[in-house]
């Protein structure tokens, strides 16, 4: 139980570890740093909206927020695809595992009956049950002729001379993991849900819980972004459900979204040109002198957010 344990938190301190190596924070490269700098250009444009290099420096600093969500999920579902991958490797070693345990209980059985000392046969079992312990956090059952019962949660996977396979079932990606169709270990013979404890276990959490979890909360960041400059360039309706007229650009036409897509996977900057940024709450009067009522008005409200 105590190794199972182990194997257990061993394999989720090193999840941990790759999430906090992709998060990178604090660092002048980590997201919170470059939304950072992202506000911070919206506070250039409020200042100098006249000079388009601060808000060519703006579509630059926002495309960078953009593609650090975009990095940093993919990294994450990387990280599910080796584990499931692993996962797959795991399933075969425990089914191996278990076969090995089956026989060794048969050798062990006739040597015992026949008055035969078997201990290294005993000894070879032990650390092959050993391995399925960390593996699935397995428990066990010793027998009164010699063979040891072997069970992954309430189920035997090795009952004396007979076994039961496993198989991994479930979504292939990240993508793919939903409340209701996440990955799952199951018993080949019944099809019920097999509970695994141990290595197993722990990577079961991290590809159910963890990583979806994370990549959650990094959608929560990508959708609120998207919604906060997008309303206040292009107008609609604020989170207080209060209607938000559009912006004006330096051409005094009115404000587009600056984001297509609402995750942290898709988001993306459709404006290229820096003359599109709406960073106006005013308009021009007359059409033969575009700047006259110009303002920073949309660029003054979204420094404020930063």
């Amino acid at each position: 139980a105590e190794h199972a344990s182990s194997a257990y938190l061993s394999s989720q301190k090193v999840t941990y570890d790759a999430i906090e190596s992709v998060l990178a924070e604090p660092s002048d490269t980590a997201l919170q740093a470059r939304l950072h700098d992202m506000w911070d250009g919206w506070n250039d444009v409020a200042n100098n909206w006249q000079d388009p290099a601060t808000r060519s420096a703006l579509l630059e600093r926002t495309r960078t927020v953009a593609v650090t969500l975009n990095d940093t999920y993919g990294a994450l579902s990387n990280q599910f695809t080796a584990n499931r991958n692993q996962m797959n490797a795991y399933v075969d070693q425990v089914n191996n595992l278990a076969s090995s345990i089956a026989d060794m209980n048969n050798q062990v059985v006739v040597a015992q009956s026949a008055g035969l000392e078997a201990n290294g046969l005993r000894d070879q079992r032990d650390v092959k049950i050993m391995q399925l312990a960390e593996l699935t956090g397995a428990t066990t059952q010793a027998k009164p002729n010699g063979a040891i019962n072997v069970y992954v949660g309430n189920t035997a996977i090795v009952s004396e001379f007979n076994t039961t396979k496993l198989a991994i079932s479930g979504p292939p990606s990240l993508d793919a993991i939903t409340a209701t169709d996440k990955v799952a270990l199951k018993w080949t013979d019944t099809g019920t849900t097999a509970t695994a404890g141990g290595t197993m276990g722990a990577m079961m959490d991290t590809m159910n819980s963890i990583l979806p979890g994370i990549s959650g909360k990094l959608d929560e960041v990508a959708a609120k972004l998207a919604a906060t400059v997008n309303t206040a360039l292009a107008g609609g309706v604020d989170a207080d459900g209060d209607p938000v007229p559009a912006g004006y650009d330096v051409n005094g036409d009115p404000g587009t979204p600056m984001f297509s897509g609402v995750t942290a996977k898709d988001l993306t900057v459709i404006i290229t040109d820096p003359q599109k940024v709406a960073f106006s709450r005013g308009f021009p009067l007359d059409p033969d002198d575009t700047l006259a009522a110009l303002d920073n008005g949309v660029a003054d409200l979204l420094s404020d957010v930063g």
